[in-house]
């Protein structure tokens, strides 16, 4: 359990992720760096995708299942003091390794992730009056980015 201060960054975008995140409270925001190129000069723009705020919210995992680790696709900044629960790769690959029961808890719950994505994607395709006019910048584990 780690108690974050306002203005802590907790992951940088691009870094290798060896821990994955349990948000219990407190607020995160999680920012990505748009390049763009503007009259021939290279100009970063830092966008929101999203604000963490919902206690349980995991964040991280995909990144920490992957072989070899994943970099982290955003930056996870505090914006007022928080708590969460950090989980590291190794621990987590042990208690995985150490009883077949949690692996397939961890598959279901994927599954389960993967259909409802799949979903959206379908309305996207389709052409959903709900998502008319929507732009997908991104998919992470907890949330569709929109624009």
């Amino acid at each position: 359990k780690k108690i974050l201060n306002e203005g802590e960054v907790i992951v940088n975008e691009g870094e290798k992720m060896e821990n994955f995140f349990i948000f219990e409270s407190g607020l995160l925001e999680r920012t990505k760096r748009k390049h763009l190129n503007i009259e021939d000069q290279s100009v970063t723009e830092t966008i929101v995708i999203d604000k963490i705020s919902k206690s349980s919210k995991v964040v991280g995992l995909l990144h920490v299942l992957a072989i070899n680790g994943d970099p982290a696709y955003a930056t996870i900044i505090v914006k007022e003091t928080s708590t969460i629960w950090v989980i590291e790769r190794e621990d987590f690959m042990n208690l995985l390794n150490s009883d077949n029961e949690h692996s397939i808890r961890l598959m279901g719950t994927m599954a389960v992730l993967l259909r409802s994505t799949s979903k959206v994607l379908r309305a996207l395709k389709h052409g959903d009056a709900d998502f008319e006019g929507v732009k997908i910048i991104c998919f992470d584990t907890t949330n569709w980015v929109r624009s």
